[in-house]
């Protein structure tokens, strides 16, 4: 690769690494995969870089190579999504900001609170925990959304819509089996 498609490369890798890390994480719920699907991200942009392809939203071309690659392992090997542990999450081996983002103060509510979200989150269809990681965890806009899931950005915020009242109900209806037990 040429010096100044390495030091672009580089320079995406920098600014994008832990955001499409985190994403693959939330995404798959597996530290390993995440990190395998990662690594595989930054080699496909880096030979779409040498081919000189013409790239509109950086950050939706990344994050639709990665949410690519998810998608094609989860086809190859009938994956299962299971649960992350939120222990694993506080593993001292594991760069809790690069997987979690913000984590409040390690305390017993909060560790169950973040466990009842990624709970719910997981019970949602892959489009619509996609679609909301994308906007509220990543902050991208519609149109990035729109670009990386291949569908309007009309499509969009209506799954967005969607996910959210999902999200709220499975939540709410969790909470109220743990409540009864």
């Amino acid at each position: 690769m040429s010096d100044g498609k390495n030091d672009e490369l580089e320079e995406l890798y920098h600014l994008y690494f832990s955001r499409i890390q985190s994403y693959l994480y939330y995404l798959s719920g597996d530290y390993n995969l995440a990190e395998e699907l990662v690594q595989e991200t930054f080699y496909r942009a880096g030979r779409s870089l040498l081919l000189k392809r013409k790239i509109t939203y950086v950050s939706a071309w990344l994050f639709t190579i990665a949410r690519n690659l998810y998608f094609d392992h989860a086809k190859k090997s009938n994956f299962k999504i299971d649960i992350v542990s939120f222990e694993d999450l506080s593993a001292p081996n594991l760069p809790r900001e690069k997987y979690t983002g913000y984590l409040p103060e390690r305390s017993h509510e909060n560790r169950e609170l973040q466990k009842d979200i990624q709970v719910t989150l997981m019970s949602l269809t892959e489009n619509q925990r996609t679609a909301l990681l994308l906007k509220d965890h990543q902050s991208l806009t519609y149109q990035e959304i729109a670009e990386i899931m291949d569908l309007s950005v009309m499509s969009v915020k209506s799954l967005l819509h969607r996910a959210r009242l999902a999200f709220r109900r499975k939540f709410e209806e969790y909470n109220r089996k743990g409540d009864e037990q």
